[in-house]
This record gives structure tokens, sequence and C-alpha cells, in this order.
């Protein structure tokens, strides 16, 4: 017997000429990933109105009349920062080595190799250069190589997609195929998984060096680009910066005027101090324009949405890629494993009355028996411990899995007398029983030539006539159009060939795959499916996934994607719907040319061929039974290979951009009465409304407290009826404007109304005491914001739809309630408030829930102009 594979010391000097082990990108440590986060605009934003807060308070110290004694505000921007900051770490540390966990458990394989002439077996990190390699069914190929001996069958779909095994032979004198024929017969690639037959492997390429390595190596790099989120909310923050710039500026323009007709003598003394505190003002008014609680509320509703996605089988690798999900206008998807279930099984049994049965409730026992024994007993698969199909080929296991696991039907290979293995040059496979009947299963064209009869659905033994071979072959011809692999079995007894059936075989579509591409469609979710497959298959898999379905959908295969420029792949993307025999340049290549226009991309996969697409597109959706370099490229782990899980993960991306609005609306409301309110208290005689502490608690309502109400909004299958929100629009849209304006308006309003006694609201108030006066606006102003959050929560008239859903929002809003009647009627001293009547506190929830009809007209209104959130 030959002896194969190195000596120890071969091995070790080998070793130099490189590791099997995949370049990693290096883990960033938790105070890395801290760092990072604080280069976040709006946190970048609070840290300059932190700083601002300690210089005023700092100036207060030594010139009183001058600065601030406000230190509260600046604690709880420095509180909000480091939470944002630390807990936005957290979770990202967390998904991080989850995600790595799920990497090592995969990379522990161990490897059957020869070393000083004996088999043994190591860690596939332990592979080196020229190492043999002893592969058997189910082991995956560990590194690149040339089989010295013996044949395989493998599947490398995750490698190209084509879900077809392919043929491993021998090289031979034949020159070793270069890296870039992945249809080549004679090199096999690291990751592949045998399926039949046995070899010895000479590894030519290990690690990086490997076709896999080389994808692995170009995901490394670490992607700086923003999502449409961050996009959105940058543009907000500048936004924002404007608003507060106008407020500031008009606040200390009016304040100079004010004090320049009430000043009695100008020296420049007085006039030096009226410009410094009319500038502390503005600046001021800037600080209170930024909603500090916006990035909490981002980084809350992304944790919160961790956990509840896991349950719900979907992995988030990467917690900003679930809103991204929410934006997704295209999702390019692999065919095998993803809209099918990966493996080969039999659809249908065709009987030769040309009747296509799906179950075998139809067919008569006796028919049965002699399926079992052309189609089991002629097989050269076998059942393991574990009760599976092993062994052979794809087209056995498959066979095998159908009558004796699916429908435990008896399969005894000891009747067997003689044996003829499947030869593809006369494309059959026979046994010959020891009663002397011969069963043939193979090529349909082939072995049923010359057959004279056939059994029928009873099993009755009929002629075969012209009328019947017609029908056999018409529903032959409509399986095979249907991306069926078609087996023929047949029965030659004394020198008469009887026909016994026909089997359909294929890999499946998903179940779920149908209606979760339509609810795709129906959420305005193109979807196109990229496969290695031939075009007749991955058309016909189309159809049934319910991916084609106008004359006007297009199917194209690599080939004439490649002709194709970018400007007229672009005219038909809207109705792309099949890319046959694609490789993995199309796959980038489909998501640049879309990214390119706009377009917020998905891809989705399992395989090696997936990875660079994955990592390049904006949502990254690998398979949980996928390769290790997938996993690592993808955004998030779709851990039940489901489709549906997809759609899943753009409903709750949906539903987290919804709360991230309903926030804003809530919180930009409050900000832009504050403002309007500090603009404009001055020159109705009042230059502090609130109290420092009241501002403090407004700030906590506004910001933690409102996080945690709205971060709990429920994923509504609603949402998947809406079309996606452009990358390029704003997220203050003009519902959100309207809101915040018509919102911010009345409570400004209101708070100045009562300061100045409009429509002779003292005699509600039934006092003229200034401090009773202030206290009974305070209240009105929280109980409007109250009353606001019901109209933030929804733009339904309806301001009660689906509240039941979220039990934090009715918790927070009752505690707010609660803890605003304790500060009023018990502290005073600490909020500057003094007690209210029972009589004053029923005209202050009247006053400010009159914020309701106002807005419902509101929403009467914009919904009559065709303007949605």
């Amino acid at each position: 017997m030959k002896t194969y594979g190195l000596t120890t010391q071969q091995a070790d000097s080998n070793r130099r000429l490189g590791s099997n082990e995949l370049t990693q990108r290096e883990s960033e440590s938790f105070l890395d990933m801290l760092k990072e986060s604080l280069q976040d605009t709006w946190l970048k934003i609070l840290m300059v109105a932190l700083t601002l807060e300690v210089v005023f308070y700092a100036i207060g110290r030594i010139w009183p009349d001058l600065g601030s004694d406000d230190w509260f505000s600046a604690v709880a921007i420095f509180i909000v920062i480091v939470a944002v900051s630390i807990i936005g770490t957290y979770i990202n540390y967390k998904q991080d080595r989850g995600a790595q966990a799920l990497q090592r458990e995969a990379s522990q394989i161990m490897v059957k190799v020869y070393r000083d002439g004996k088999l043994v077996e190591l860690s596939i990190n332990d592979i080196v250069y020229g190492d043999c390699v002893y592969l058997q069914p189910g082991d995956k190929v560990p590194a690149d190589g040339i089989l010295l001996e013996g044949s395989l069958k493998v599947d490398q779909a995750a490698l190209n997609g084509e879900s077809k095994e392919a043929e491993k032979l021998v090289l031979g004198d034949k020159e070793i195929p270069g890296n870039d024929d992945l249809f080549t017969k004679y090199k096999c690639f690291r990751g592949s998984v045998v399926t039949s037959g046995s070899a010895v492997m000479q590894v030519t390429d290990v690690g990086d060096a490997t076709i896999l390595g080389t994808i692995n190596v170009s995901l490394q790099e670490k992607d700086e680009s923003k999502t449409p989120s961050e996009e959105k909310l940058d543009r907000l923050a500048k936004g924002i910066g404007i608003f507060g710039y106008c407020g500031g500026s008009a606040a200390a323009i009016i304040n100079v005027v004010l004090g320049l007709i009430n000043m009695s003598h100008y020296t420049v003394g007085s006039i030096a101090y009226l410009l410094l505190s009319s500038l502390i003002l503005g600046v001021s008014i800037i600080v209170m324009a930024v909603p500090e609680g916006l990035p909490l509320m981002n980084t809350l509703v992304q944790g919160l949405n961790v956990g509840k996605m896991l349950k719900a089988h979907i992995y988030v690798k990467n917690p900003k890629a679930i809103e991204t999900a929410g934006y997704l206008t295209h999702v390019f998807t692999d065919k095998t494993g993803t809209l099918t279930y990966g493996k080969m099984a039999v659809a249908n049994l065709v009987t030769g009355d040309a009747i296509v049965h799906e179950t075998l409730g139809t067919i008569a026992e006796t028919l049965l028996e002699e399926i079992a024994i052309g189609g089991g007993v002629n097989n050269d698969a076998t059942i393991s411990g574990e009760g599976k199909a092993i062994g052979s080929n794809d087209t056995d296991r498959a066979l095998l899995t159908f009558l004796a696991i699916d429908n435990q039907i008896p399969v005894d290979k000891g009747m067997v007398s003689t044996k003829e293995p499947f030869d593809s040059k006369v494309k059959y496979a026979a046994v010959t029983l020891q009663d002397g009947s011969r069963y043939l299963k193979g090529a349909p064209d082939i072995i049923m030539l010359g057959c004279t009869s056939y059994l029928d659905k009873d099993g009755e033994q009929q002629a075969m006539s012209e009328e019947a071979l017609k029908k056999l072959k018409e529903t032959w011809a409509e399986q095979t159009d249907r991306a069926m692999r078609v087996i023929a079995i047949v029965k030659e007894k004394d020198g008469e060939k009887t026909f016994v059936a026909l089997v359909s075989i294929r890999d499946d579509v998903r179940k779920d795959v149908k209606g979760s591409i339509k609810k795709m469609h129906k959420a305005g979710v193109n979807v196109t499916m990229v496969t290695g497959d031939v075009l007749a298959t991955a058309r016909a898999i189309a159809k049934e996934a319910g991916l084609i379905t106008k004359p006007t959908d297009v199917c194209i295969t690599h080939e004439e994607l490649a002709k194709m420029s970018d400007e007229e792949l672009i005219k038909v993307l809207p109705d792309l719907k099949v890319v046959a025999r694609a490789v993995p340049s199309d796959k980038e290549r489909l998501v640049e040319v879309s990214k390119s226009i706009g377009e917020v991309v998905g891809m989705t996969g399992d395989g090696v061929n997936d990875a660079a697409a994955l990592h390049k597109a904006d949502v990254g959706f690998a398979m949980g039974s996928g390769t290790e370099v997938a996993k690592e490229a993808g955004d998030i782990i779709i851990l039940n290979d489901s489709l549906t899980s997809i759609a899943d993960a753009i409903m709750y991306g949906r539903t987290m951009s919804k709360s991230v609005k309903k926030f804003i609306i809530f919180q930009l409301t409050v900000n832009v009465s504050t403002v309007f309110t500090a603009v404009l208290g001055p020159i109705l005689g009042w230059t502090e409304v609130f109290t420092i502490v009241q501002i403090l608690w407004i700030n906590m309502i506004m910001d933690t407290l409102a996080a945690i109400a709205f971060g709990q909004e429920p994923a509504r299958d609603s949402y998947m009826n809406e079309k996606p929100v452009a990358r390029t629009a704003d997220i203050l849209n003009p519902y959100l404007k309207s809101s915040i304006l018509v919102g911010g308006v009345f409570i400004t309003a209101i708070c100045l109304g009562i300061l100045k006694n409009i429509f002779g609201v003292y005699n509600l108030i039934g006092s003229t005491d200034m401090d009773v006066v202030r206290t009974f606006m305070f209240a009105t102003f929280i109980m409007a914001i109250i009353w606001n959050s019901l109209n933030a929560r929804t733009e339904s008239m309806n301001l009660f739809e689906h509240i039941t859903e979220n039990h934090n929002f009715i918790l927070v809003m009752v505690a707010v309630t609660a803890i605003q009647v304790i500060i009023i009627q018990v502290g005073g001293k600490v909020f500057g408030t003094t007690p209210l009547t029972v009589g004053n506190w029923a005209t202050v929830v009247a006053i400010a829930a009159l914020i309701i009809p106002i807005d419902l007209i509101r929403k009467a209104v914009v919904k009559q102009m065709g303007i949605k959130e």
C-alpha cells in the first residue's frame, strides 16, 4: 500500500510556508469601543453643551450676576453622555463577543491527516502545505488541494452557489488549476463538504491563500461608512443646530435692545455687562435646543430590540443594522439554503398512468414495494445510527430518506444478488435480486427505452401504448420545467421491461418563502435571487417562490450581466428577479450599483461566495447554518435560515425607526416650546420662566423616562404595508415638523398666556399670587407634555391604538403624573412650587388637554394634504 503524508519534521518545516488559520480582525477592547463611540456626532454636541454649562457655572462662582448656579444641567448632560457611550459600547461589545463565540465553535474541526505514515486526527489549524488529508462523506475540506487517490462528490454551493454536487477527480499529470476556476473537477476547495466517495487530498494552499481565505481577508477591513439612520440623524443635528443658533441669536439681540431701551445711563461698563449677559443668554438657549435624550433613546431601543429579535431567531451582531433594515429597498438573496431547504428531497412520484402523487396514500402497497426495491435497495446510501441517510450522493440520500425514514417503508438490501454501481456512461445503477429480477434506476430517456408495460397507481400491470408513453413523457417534461431532477425506476424480468415510476427530486422551496416574499414586495422591498444554478432551474424556483409574477420580470445570466454597463443595469434593476450562473463578483457589483442610485441594500447568504457582498451591503443577513466566513461578514445572523425572519427583521427595523420618530416629536416639542419661551419671556417681562430644578425634572421626563416609554413600542405588521423611506429623506419630514411646531407653539402660548393673565386666567386659578400662578403654569406645562405623548405615539385619530401592548408607556406616563402631583404638593422648597387646590388641578388638566383636539385637527389637515409619518 502506498504511503502518504509528511513526517513531523517536514510538517514543522512547512509550517513556515503559512498557517491554515484564517486571519481574524483583531478584536477591539471595551476601552477601544468606548473611545470610538465618543466620535458620534450627537455625543460631540452634548460634550460641547457640557463644556458650556461648566464654563457658565465657573463664571457664576466669580461673577454671580453673569454666570449660572445651574450645576444640575451639567450633571444631567454628563450622565447622558456616560449612559449613552457605556450602554452602547456594552451592547456592541456583548454582540461582538457572542459572534466570536459562534465563530470559535464553528472552527473547532478535526481533520484526518497522514503524519509519519499513520492516519491521525489534527485540528484544522494545524494543517500545513503538503499535508495529505483523508476525506470521507460528511467531512469538510480543510484546505485547497488536489486528489492523489480516489474520487469525490462534494457540495460546494457555499463557494459557487451551485446546488448540484461537484465531481472531483485525481489530477494526474495535468496542471494544477488556478484559484479562479471554482467549477474545476481537479481541485478541492476549503469549505466544501464531501457528500460521497473517499479520497486522499494533498494540500496546495493553506489559510489566507485558499479561496475561502482570500475572501475572508477582504472582509477584515472595517466599514467606516454611515448607515442611513446615522446620515439622517446627522442632518437632524445640523438642523437643530441652526434652530438653536437662530433662537439664541434672537434672544441675545432682543435682550440687548430691551436692555439699551431700559438703561438710564450709558457707560462702558454697563454696556459691556449687557453684551456679555446677552451672549451668555444666547449660548444658554443654544444648549437648551439640544435634545440630549435622542442618542440615549437610540441606544436603549437598540438594546431592547436585540433581545426581542433573538427570541425571533434573529441574532444581531451589529445593533446599528436593526434600524437600517427598516430602510431596505432591495434585497439580493442566495437560493440554496435561503429560498430553498438546502438539501435534495423527493417532491413527488409519477406512476405509469402519468398521475403525479404528492403523497403515498394514493399508491397501492404492492407498487410501493416495487419502488422501495428500485429506489431504496438499489441505493448506495445507508442509514446512520442517528437515523439519517449518509454516504453515496444526494439523489440516493434523498430516495432513502423519503422511503425508509419519512415513510417507514422496509428496505431490505439482503435480497440483492449482484450490484452494478452507477456508471456515467450508461447513466444508471442496477441490482439483481436473488429471484432473478433486475431493477434499474437512472436517466428516464435511457432506461425507459424498450419498456413494454407499466404499473399503474393500483400496482396493476398495463401494456405500454404509444399514448401512455406520450403522457409519461409530457409529465416528465413538466417536472423538469419545475426544476426537478427526474429519476426513472424500471424492472426487468424474463426479458420484459416494466416501467415502475418516475421520482422527482429537488432542493425544495421553503414553505414560508412565498408568503415572506409577498410581504416584502408589499413593503416596497424588491427581491432578487442570485444563484450559481443554471437559468432554467433558477427561473423555475423563482416562479414557485413568488419572485416572478409579471411578464416584465427580468431573468439574466452572469454572461448577460457582464455585458451590461452600469447604466444598463440600473435600468433593469427594478424588474430584475434572477441572476443565474452568478459568480461572487456579480453580487458585489449588484450591491455597489444599487447603492450608487440611493438604494438601501440587503444581501442574504450562507456561503463563502456571499461573504464579500454581505460585507458591502447596508445590511448583511448571514444564515445560521452557513459558513463561519459568511457569519463574520454579516451584520445579522438568521438562526433558523428563514426568509420570514428577514422580513421580521425589516419589520423590527421599521418599528425602531417609528419609535425614534415618536420620541423626536415628543422631545423636540418640549425643546421648541422651551426655546420659544426663553426668547419671548424677556419681551413679556419674564427672565426665568422655570426654576433650575424644574428644568432638571423636565429634562428627565424628556430624556430617560421618554426613552423608556417609547422604546418598547410593539412591532406591527401594518408597518410592512408602507413603502420604505428613502436614504436621502430627512428624518424631520413634513409630518414631524407640523406636529412639533403645532405642539411647541401651543405649549408656549398657554404657558406665557397663564403668566400674562390672558383671558383672565387668574380668575380660574383663584389667585393673583405669582408663586401660585407660576406653579399653575409649571403644572400645565408638564400635563401638556403628558397629553402630547398620546399624540406623538400614533398618527391615528385613535390615540389609544395598541397602547396596551406597550406597558412601559402606560407605567411611565402614570408615574410622571403621580410624581408631578407630589412635586407640587409637597416639594415646594426644592422645586419652587406651592400646593394647588383640587379645583386648580382640574383646571390644569382641562387646559393642558386642549393639545389633544388641536393635534387631532392638525392630523386631519395633514392627512387631507396627503402627508404621512
